[in-house]
């Protein structure tokens, strides 16, 4: 009897059991610090869920939400900013339009790889057309959004979007405050290897090059 071949979910484990104990790979480019070979899913970050809260129960606006650090460098980096002066939230804006072509911030930030840690890659605008659908159609059915995010004190209390950027921005972009859910983590996430060897290297850079990285993360870390 000849071998079997093997079935494509049987690969794919393998893939997965493969790809989970790769070594991170960190490594610099022109545009800042980029990674490799990560197994890290969000939906880890559920368990440092400390507590959930309906955004407009808290005294914020959609400017205290903000993006976390991308490891950029600081001519490049998006780290800090609101969600609403976003490239997401001008994605949302140009889907809602019909006016999303490749010449558009965000789909020349991916290619370029000034969005944020990734690496380059391709804009498929019409999955990114998708996904806004599918995610509008979610809000219309449910009524709530969801996304993850950690405190930090700046000059007040603002939360630092770790999974969601894309939610938030949809929310913020048809004004729909009422149906954003946030759900606090613990600042122990940072315990997780993929942000912690991420963050300890972007930390070692020279300040001149990645400061507004380098104080975010320390704010998220509560350092001053």
């Amino acid at each position: 009897m000849g071998m079997s071949k093997p079935s494509l979910k049987g690969a794919r484990r393998w893939l997965q059991f493969f790809r989970a104990y790769l070594p991170l790979i960190i490594f610099k480019t022109p545009v800042g610090i980029k990674y490799k070979f990560s197994y890290f899913r969000s939906e880890q970050l559920s368990r440092y869920i400390e507590d959930e809260f309906a955004f407009t129960e808290a005294e914020l606006t959609f400017a205290d939400l903000l993006l976390s650090p991308d490891l950029l460098k600081n001519d490049y980096t998006l780290c800090g900013q609101a969600i609403t002066t976003s490239p997401h939230y001008r994605l949302m804006e140009e889907i809602g339009a019909g006016t999303l072509t490749l010449k558009s911030d965000y789909a020349q930030r991916q290619q370029t790889g000034t969005l944020d840690a990734r690496q380059p890659h391709p804009a498929d605008l019409t999955n990114l057309s998708q996904k806004y659908a599918a995610q509008k159609e979610k809000l219309i059915q449910n009524g709530i959004i969801n996304i993850c995010a950690v405190p930090v004190n700046l000059h007040k209390t603002q939360y630092v979007i770790l999974d969601g950027k894309h939610r938030a921005a949809l929310v913020a972009q048809l004004h729909q405050p009422h149906a954003l859910r946030i759900s606090r983590l613990s600042k122990a996430f940072v315990r997780e290897a993929f942000f912690h060897q991420l963050y300890a290297y972007t930390l070692r850079q020279t300040p001149s090059v990645y400061s507004s990285n380098q104080n975010l993360i320390r704010a998220i870390y509560n350092e001053s």
